[in-house]
């Protein structure tokens, strides 16, 4: 059984709501009121995998004991930590094509997001099919609370070697704590016009 956590609103018309399933915690996010995607993260924030809504489209999956994809305690500690692992990507079409991670994350300042504060940073992740070949880079902004009782995910930007360059504005804007007027919406209200 999975417990919700926090409900975030975004911009971007986007609304994420974390859960704690136990051995796992996910995040289910929803853009324009469509259910979109979700993340699944070890109970320590280490990325596990992502799915689209759709089955249809695109799955990827860290591969267990093949590097550490988000060492949240050394990140909080130091300031900075570095990414890496195996993932498998999945498709109606592809099996197990395999990606190598490698990366960074920092710590860059604090924000106050619903009277809590969180650390706030910067991941730097690669997938590549051939290390030191390019692959599909991502910058994404990050917030954590102190007691890594809760990870949001934010604005990123995405290119495939290089090129292609995307920017999607998913800055958190509030929290929605069990209690708070909110918890569990799937209706965005920033950036929906």
């Amino acid at each position: 059984a999975c417990t919700p956590i926090a409900t975030i609103q975004k911009n971007g018309c986007t609304v994420s709501t974390v859960f704690d399933c136990g051995s796992t915690k996910t995040t289910h996010t929803y853009h324009g009121g469509e259910f979109s995607a979700v993340h699944t993260y070890s109970p320590d924030w280490e990325f596990v995998s992502y799915r689209y809504a759709n089955p249809k489209l695109p799955r990827m999956n860290h591969v267990p004991d093949s590097g550490r994809t988000t060492n949240m305690a050394e990140l909080l500690e130091t300031g900075a930590s570095q990414t890496g692992g195996t993932f498998l990507l999945n498709t109606n079409i592809i099996k197990d094509r395999k990606y190598i991670l490698s990366g960074r994350n920092e710590i860059t300042g604090e924000v106050e997001l619903s009277g809590r504060t969180f650390q706030a940073g910067r991941m730097s992740r690669v997938f590549e099919r051939e290390p030191g070949k390019g692959g599909l880079e991502f910058e994404i902004d990050f917030y954590v609370t102190e007691d890594m009782s809760l990870f949001v995910e934010g604005s990123l930007q995405r290119s495939i070697m290089g090129n292609n360059h995307e920017t999607f504005d998913e800055s958190p804007q509030s929290v929605a704590w069990p209690g708070d007027e909110g918890f569990l919406s799937a209706v965005a209200v920033h950036g929906c016009g």
